[in-house]
């Protein structure tokens, strides 16, 4: 990360809101899915998991390459050299995460001999394999580093910068005051 911009481009917001969105949804889903019992919905819930899995996936190689390409943002103005530290390896962990999660997700249904094709996933078929335990694991650590970056977020929006209009979102942005 040698090289930064001064802020997010398009590309890299739009595609930021959409992961945000279909991460919370896999979320909600691979909470639900777990916990309910047998039957169309969890069976549902997992296929609607896996094509926001795959989909996820599409848009976080378009994000990474995005930021290669448009070169990765400079960090907000105003951070301490350590939140600035904090502000940088947050994103990377998070990147990481997410591929390792997309990695595992998919490594557990190949690995349980089945179909990536969404629709094709029955729930009693996907099996108990190393993949799956780090999935879950990954998936626990992912939560608590988003909690992490949406709480940075919201305390440097509030308290000094402009985070969430250099993501694209103009009614939050202190240059319209």
């Amino acid at each position: 990360m040698s090289k930064s911009a001064p802020g997010y481009n398009r590309i890299s917001q739009l595609t930021h809101w959409a992961s945000a969105l279909l991460i919370l949804g896999m979320l909600g889903m691979g909470l639900a899915m777990t916990r309910i019992g047998e039957g169309e919905a969890q069976e549902v819930l997992y296929n609607a998991h896996v094509g926001a899995g795959l989909v996820t996936l599409a848009l976080t190689a378009v994000r990474l390459v995005a930021l290669v390409v448009h070169r990765w943002p400079s960090p907000p103005p105003g951070l301490s050299p350590a939140n600035e530290r904090a502000f940088i390896g947050t994103h990377i962990l998070l990147y990481t995460l997410l591929i390792a999660l997309l990695a595992s997700g998919i490594g557990t249904l190949v690995l349980s001999g089945l179909s990536l094709v969404p629709g094709s996933i029955v729930p009693a078929d996907v099996e108990n394999v190393p993949a799956r335990m780090a999935h879950d694991l990954l998936s626990k650590v992912f939560i608590a580093l988003l909690l992490v970056h949406v709480a940075g977020v919201l305390r440097y929006q509030v308290g000094k910068g402009d985070t969430l209009g250099r993501m694209g979102v103009p009614w939050f942005s202190r240059s319209h005051e």
